[in-house]
């Protein structure tokens, strides 16, 4: 079962943002998409959202509350979830995913300078 995460990420500055997770693959050691984000995309009425595309992640943040390695701040877990059905046509992506309230679909398209639009489907 592939999974996903939404991080809430306090960096030692005092700025916090959300990182969330998506375990694309089913080989536990495989990286997992990363975006960051403004906004939680667990919660109902979401409709349009941004998010900058991380470096893939280790599949250990799946799971981890804590210190990030490199003195970069701490995790919390503020949704987890189940992905559902991922398709990437490059620079283009749907996720289907289920964070316990019924399932979300969305597409994404890549925009310029590492940054995403996400727009949730009916």
């Amino acid at each position: 079962m592939r999974r996903t995460t939404l991080l809430r990420h306090d960096l030692p500055n005092g700025h916090t943002h959300a990182d969330w997770l998506v375990q694309t693959s089913d080989r536990p050691e495989a990286p997992v998409l990363a975006f960051r984000l403004r906004t939680r995309v667990d919660r109902p009425g979401l409709v349009l959202f941004s998010a900058e595309r991380l470096p893939d992640h280790r599949a250990f943040y799946l799971d981890h509350a804590g210190p990030v390695s490199g003195g970069r701040g701490t995790v919390t877990p503020i949704a987890r979830g189940v992905l559902l059905d991922f398709e990437d046509r490059g620079g283009r992506i749907k996720l289907r995913v289920d964070f316990g309230g019924g399932e979300r679909r969305y597409r994404g398209v890549s925009a310029s300078g590492g940054m995403w639009i996400f727009e949730h489907e009916s």
